[in-house]
């Protein structure tokens, strides 16, 4: 049967048997036509006949030789990085706009009919056996996942998206060596080649990853801009101030909070945490002291009693003249400095509350007055995380004493890193100790959403700014979803990873919330993935399409039962639809390294593969400028 709306590639080549008859039938025709008796006119103008009938045939057999072929599957690509800088930075390129992600085709309804057909027809033990003929047998033992999935079409081009398209937002699902890492390369790199802000927050800090960037920096010219963050190698480390950057300084106790471990939102010890930090932190701007974590440390361990001495002399000096001499007598008789700061406590609710009253040192007097008992009890949450994220070299990491002429590591922060246009990577440790290094990437995240928006209200030359979150699930908070949901206005561009869809639904304890951080994302791209979850995650938001089928039928029916001759049969073929998955959730787990499927923004669907970044330029974390310059 010859239907147009049904192909059937798998076939054996036909056009391949009718070429060799038609060259048959020109030699044929040619021979009688020069050894003959008859006229070779005729003759001659049949075999010329037969052999242009021959070359479209051939042609026809070559295509359809190709699409089989094509099967087999294709090696590793490499690319130069100093190639792709060039890609990049071409005026006209394809590239200076778009981001450029490998090769690949757009997947359609011809691609879907291509793979039902081979696996109606159990054709992967026979490709198997091409793979190996092609490959090497060894080799082919190593390939992992199946190659006929992107040889489904055989003719391929360079695929990109607009980078405009990125600030919609992009997921990239994959398990562990899918490909995820080699993915965020492409992004890093021609993110750096456009002269924009890069963040890279990596949980396990993959040092491939981060040298790929240093050498992107270079190739740019811009070796000055790379900085890196890593608890594990503080020596090479700059220093970040992650409080530095706030619209409302209830920001910084909200920041803190949500590290806290909690079944609810209403919490009682979460809440009561977040005003003792809240105080704190208004005493600390009272006293034109920046509030870090050390210091918020020091007041929630030790009391607030320093600090709130200082913010009411402080306060005296502005609006009571003369209290000192009022004060001194009282003063002069304290025994330590708990009691100097009762006396300027009563002094404030007696003569000064009235008339210069201030709610940052009302909560601050209340919680000085708070019993210590139970405000250690109500506040043990909390102390952990302070410990946590203030113990030992990490203390002078995140909170950084800009008077200490010993230390000669730079400091930065959000702010810094995005106006400067400089590409940091957070390496959060997260293998030798995962707790900590969850709470400061959430740590850096708030920050982020923090000058996302100040960046929103004050939109004055925003370059864009490009978030990487690798293993997203780790350090996903509300801040982020907010980064997400608002970040687009600020000029944010954010790529999250994750390894699964139920990572998400583990780490925020409902699959809606889960959901809603997915839903901000636009662009979504699937790896290799073993999870059924995810698989069908990737899968539905690209619809259904329409799978053709021959159905044979056939019959018999005996007119006369007492006449064996006396019968009639019949024979036909129909086209029959069904609706089947675009893209079956099943052949994510199918498919091979550095190989995606991939929704963007408008529906578009790109099945392509990615290639590995390579590069001869010699880097170490010890090149960093501000290193060299040291040691200089």
């Amino acid at each position: 049967m010859s239907n147009p709306d049904y192909e059937m590639p798998w076939r054996a080549p036909y056009e391949a048997y009718s070429m060799l008859a038609w060259v048959a039938s020109a030699g044929l025709c040619f021979a009688i036509a020069h050894f003959g008796s008859l006229p070779s006119g005729p003759f001659y103008y049949v075999s010329a006949f037969a052999l242009a009938m021959a070359g479209y045939q051939s042609v026809l057999a070559v295509r359809h030789m190709k699409i089989k072929r094509n099967l087999c599957g294709k090696e590793l690509t490499f690319m130069d990085i100093e190639d792709l800088h060039k890609k990049v930075t071409q005026p006209k390129g394809i590239f200076k706009d778009n981001l450029w992600i490998g090769k690949g085709f757009e997947w359609g309804q011809k691609h879907a009919q291509r793979v039902y057909e081979i696996t109606k027809r159990s054709m992967e033990e026979d490709i198997d056996k091409q793979v190996e003929k092609k490959f090497g047998k060894e080799k082919a033992k190593k390939m992992m996942g199946k190659s006929w999935i992107h040889g489904v079409e055989p003719d391929e081009q360079d695929l990109s998206i607009p980078v405009e398209h990125l600030s919609l937002h992009t997921v990239v699902f994959g398990t562990t060596g899918a490909g995820k890492t080699r993915l965020l390369d492409l992004i890093v790199a021609q993110a750096i080649f456009r002269d924009e802000a890069v963040i890279i927050i990596d949980p396990k800090g993959d040092k491939e990853l981060m040298l790929n960037a240093f050498r992107a920096c270079k190739i740019a010219g811009k070796p000055e801009a790379f900085m890196t963050f890593n608890p594990a190698y503080p020596e090479q480390s700059v220093r970040i101030d992650p409080m530095k950057n706030w619209n409302r300084s209830t920001e910084l106790a909200s920041r803190v909070k949500e590290l806290i471990t909690s079944d609810s939102e209403n919490d009682p010890f979460a809440q009561f945490s977040w005003m003792a930090i809240n105080n704190i932190v208004q005493g600390l701007i009272e006293t034109g002291t920046r509030p870090n974590f050390r210091r918020l440390r020091q007041y929630i361990e030790g009391g607030p009693a320093k600090l709130l001495a200082r913010a009411l002399s402080n306060h005296f000096d502005d609006c009571v003249p003369n209290w000192r001499t009022a004060l001194a007598s009282k003063l002069q008789k304290a025994k330590d400095g708990e009691a100097e700061t009762r006396i300027l406590v009563s002094f404030y609710r007696n003569h000064v509350q009235d008339k210069h009253r201030k709610q940052s040192l009302d909560g601050l007097c209340k919680m000085f007055d708070h019993d210590r008992t139970h405000m250690s009890k109500m506040v043990a949450s909390l102390e952990p995380i302070l410990n946590q994220l203030t113990s030992g070299e990490l203390g002078d990491l995140l909170s950084p004493d800009e008077e200490d002429i010993h230390d000669i590591r730079p400091i930065t922060d959000s702010s810094r890193i995005i106006n400067s246009g400089q590409v940091v990577v957070v390496g959060l440790d997260s293998l030798s100790d995962s707790t900590v290094g969850s709470a400061i990437g959430s740590i850096f995240l708030a920050d982020l959403t923090a000058v996302a928006g100040d960046r929103y209200n004050y939109p004055v030359g925003n370059r864009p700014v490009n978030v990487i979150v690798d293993e997203a699930a780790e350090v996903i908070n509300k801040p982020l979803i907010s980064l997400m949901n608002k970040g687009r206005g600020a000029g944010f561009r954010v790529t999250i990873c994750s390894q699964t869809y139920p990572d998400f639904i583990a780490r925020l304890g409902d699959e809606s919330k889960a959901r809603q951080v997915i839903g901000n994302a636009n662009n979504l791209i699937g790896l290799r993935t073993k999870d059924d979850q995810t698989q069908e995650f990737i899968s539905n938001p690209m619809g259904e399409t329409i799978i053709r089928q021959i159905m044979h039928t056939q019959n018999t029916n005996a007119i006369d039962n007492a006449n064996p001759t006396s019968f009639s049969g019949g024979y036909g073929e129909r086209l029959i639809e069904t609706e089947m998955p675009l893209f079956s959730p099943a052949m994510l787990g199918n498919l091979p390294n550095l190989e995606y499927i991939a929704s963007f923004s408008g529906g578009r669907i790109r099945k392509g593969r990615l290639p590995i970044i390579t590069s001869d330029i010699d880097v170490s974390l010890d090149d960093q400028v501000w290193m060299t310059e040291r040691e200089g």
